[in-house]
């Protein structure tokens, strides 16, 4: 014990959860050695402080996955190994992570310059080694996505749509009400920011039980699927989303399967695993993708079926690699079950395309396949989204009123032609502008700040109205 801190002379070994109740970092030690780091990829948690406040003369970081999602995630990481080489965020993320102002402020959310990004780790911080490197045994994983007829389940589906459709409608309004606002008082801005936040959250609750339905729906399918593959492999690996859907799939196989989920204790989820790995008898494991996603081994089976998806692509990853370790001979073979026009079947792709990323930021030899991509449909953003109130209403005490009126007669008459089109075709505004530019032609008069927004969208459409009143709108002088 070192000062009745509880803390040893020789190797401590301390989990996350209880970082914080010892004083770690009140001491200075020789090596830090941490495992899965990729839980300190959020900087403002209280693990990734208690974390990066430890001193220590050599710094050791492990994890098989140090991009979770984006390369905005690995930012912590790589600043607490090298905070010389890393040292402030935002030229990091500038320069790799695609960013871009919004009306919330920057969006780190996106990838840009990986090779060079990858070139710099290498360098520097990073020694990777894959697992075909280190290990020649180990065999690829192949991923497939199986898209199966919806029949039976139209009902499901069209809900489904129905219900994103609806939440789309809803989240525009509320995004207009946003946009609008700018031009009011800052407690109304906040109010509809408010309004916006809240809406954005029962809309994913809302979407979230009707995903449940659809997977529900899907559920039969899966258990054929199973069934097929059994005729010809040994074992398979089935991975589920919600508690529902594992059950449902357990039910058909209540002899031969076993199931680790949140819900069983630690030496259940053992007895799970070790009776799937020796037993001929059980075939089929039945896991929830976070659970069962990480520190267990099932190299018994190399087929692997997701029943659902998860929105966080390296959860993904981490579940597959459940059978793609130390101990597997044969190639991995990994399949997402979707319904044929669902929304998992767009949302299928999405994740993959980001895996592509994660692999491109982090593998020199990866395979990079060209994947059509069909993604979620965006909530519609108009050209002034980028500005925030603060930058709008600064504009507004510079227009004159000669350009306010300017501003308000073009949208008006691009208002006058408009066909409310979905596409971009020339003709009034297109579909990024069309809630927007309708409510401000519709005001009987501009302020300044309404004029403000009303500019950026105008000067998108100035051949639709004359040269003159571009020149005003921007205001140039003779």
């Amino acid at each position: 014990i070192v000062n009745g801190t509880g803390l040893g002379e020789g190797v401590n070994i301390i989990n996350y959860d209880v970082l914080r109740k010892y004083p770690v970092a009140d001491l200075e030690w020789d090596v830090l050695v941490v495992d899965e780091c990729h839980y300190i990829k959020n900087p403002k948690a209280l693990r990734t402080k208690a974390l990066t406040a430890i001193k220590a003369r050599k710094r050791i970081l492990l994890t098989g996955t140090p991009i979770v999602n984006r390369p905005v995630e690995l930012f912590p990481i790589i600043n607490f190994l090298h905070p010389e080489e890393f040292p402030t965020f935002f030229p990091y993320a500038k320069r790799y992570c695609a960013a871009v102002q919004t009306r919330w402020g920057w969006d780190f959310s996106g990838a840009s310059n990986l090779g060079e990004l990858q070139n710099r780790l290498r360098r520097t911080v990073m020694v990777r080694r894959l697992k075909k490197d280190v290990l020649t045994e180990l065999p690829p994983k192949v991923r497939q996505i199986v898209e199966v007829p919806a029949n039976g389940c139209t009902g499901a589906i069209e809900k489904e749509k129905a219900t994103w459709a609806g939440i789309r409608e809803r989240l525009a309004d509320l995004r207009l009400a946003v946009e609008l606002a700018k031009a009011k008082s800052e407690e109304e801005y906040l109010d509809a920011v408010n309004q916006l936040r809240e809406g954005a959250q029962a809309a994913f609750e809302e979407f979230s039980q009707v995903r449940l339905e659809t997977a529900m729906a899907k559920v039969p399918f899966v258990v054929d699927f199973l069934k097929e593959i059994l005729e010809s492999e040994n074992k398979v690996v089935v991975f589920a989303h919600h508690h529902a859907v594992v059950d449902a799939i357990r039910s058909e196989f209540p002899d031969n399967s076993v199931v680790l989920t949140g819900r069983e204790s630690q030496s259940i989820r053992q007895e799970a695993v070790d009776r799937f790995q020796a037993d001929p008898g059980v075939n089929v494991f039945i896991g929830s993708i976070t659970a069962a996603g990480v520190g267990i081994t099932l190299t018994a089976a190399s087929h692997v079926v997701f029943a659902e998806l998860d929105w966080v692509p390296g959860n993904m990853s981490q579940a597959e690699d459940r059978c793609h370790r130390i101990g597997q001979m044969d190639s991995v073979f990994v399949q997402h079950v979707v319904l044929e026009d669902s929304i998992d079947a767009r949302m299928a792709r999405t994740l993959v395309s980001k895996q592509v990323v994660i692999d491109a930021a982090m593998d020199a030899e990866v395979e990079i396949k060209k994947i059509p991509v069909l993604p979620l449909p965006e909530i519609e953003e108009c050209a002034s989204v980028k500005r925030s109130r603060k930058e709008i209403q600064e504009e507004a005490v510079t227009l004159t009123p000669e350009q306010v009126a300017a501003v308000h007669t073009a949208l008006r008459i691009v208002q006058g032609v408009c066909d409310k089109a979905r596409e971009r075709d020339g003709m009034g505004f297109n579909k990024f502008d069309v809630k927007i530019g309708h409510a401000l032609a519709w005001e009987e008069s501009l302020t300044p700040a309404q004029a403000a927004i009303g500019r950026r969208i105008v000067m998108k459409y100035k051949k639709q109205y004359s040269e003159e009143l571009f020149r005003i709108i921007k205001g140039e002088t003779e």
